[in-house]
């Protein structure tokens, strides 16, 4: 199952169409990414699927990555668990100087984490049933995070099994000489937005703990602050800052502001 989210190219569409046994799906904009991951869900669902594998275009699998993540469902559950997702563990590929994603580990001997990355996560479509759809009106970034704690607030765990790895190429690539480049400045400009905003947003969420709100608070901060001195406190990123806070806090969310988009 495909999800085309808006115009595409020439070159994707001749791909698209060597795909005979796919499912395309198609919309005339972008609706963002959790607009595209609920109707992939929807989709699996409607044909009978109990779980769907997720997966980013930015991921290389290997195969039976979907076979060993099954695996690993189903002995998890065999045992009683109750699993919102079970996810790979994402690696940059070799050579690449993309950067390494940090897990934020509930139990790091369990496999606990406090949500997955999206791509080569395997859903059980009864848990996303009943924790509920991804925040369209997030649209990009973030996506994973509220929907893993949400999970939690609801009872269920969120996995990673780290025997099993997926390349991944997390945000934009660089020289060699700058592979320690923080990610907040590998970002686009409108990336920085929807990073801002979203992480501001789920400050005000009811059920996300308090210590995972000062964890993101402090950390935001230093980011923020990071971008302001990387950029010179220039004017636009200031007002990016401050429009993204405001917009987060005031959960106005949805796809980013003519200005903000206009100007990245």
């Amino acid at each position: 199952m495909i999800f085309v989210n808006g115009p595409i190219d020439e070159a994707s569409e001749r791909l698209i169409a060597t795909f005979e046994n796919a499912l395309i799906i198609r919309s005339a904009e972008n609706q963002g990414l959790g607009f595209g991951l609920n109707r992939l869900v929807e989709a699996a669902r409607d044909e009978g699927a109990s779980q769907i594998l997720l997966m980013d275009q930015d991921s290389t699998p290997q195969p039976g990555l979907a076979a060993r993540l099954a695996g690993v469902l189903a002995s998890r559950q065999a045992q009683g668990r109750r699993l919102a997702v079970v996810g790979p563990r994402l690696v940059p590929p070799h050579g690449e100087n993309y950067r390494r994603l940090r897990y934020a580990w509930r139990d790091k001997a369990e496999g606990t984490v406090y949500f997955t990355p999206t791509s080569g996560s395997l859903v059980p479509i009864a848990a996303w049933n009943e924790i509920g759809p991804f925040r369209a009106e997030y649209f990009i970034d973030g996506i994973d995070v509220e929907w893993g704690l949400r999970a939690f607030g609801k009872g269920y765990d969120s996995l990673v099994a780290s025997e099993i790895t997926l390349d991944h190429r997390w945000g934009e690539p660089t020289a060699a000489c700058e592979a320690r480049t923080p990610q907040i400045l590998r970002y686009p400009r409108l990336r920085c937005f929807f990073y801002i905003r979203n992480s501001a947003a789920m400050l005000r969420l009811p059920y996300v703990a308090p210590v995972w709100k000062l964890k993101v608070s402090g950390r935001l901060a230093m980011q923020i602050g990071l971008l302001l001195f990387s950029r010179r406190f220039g004017w636009e990123t200031r007002q990016l800052v401050w429009r993204a806070l405001r917009d987060g806090w005031h959960n106005r969310l949805g796809a980013a502001p003519a200005e903000i988009a206009a100007s990245s």
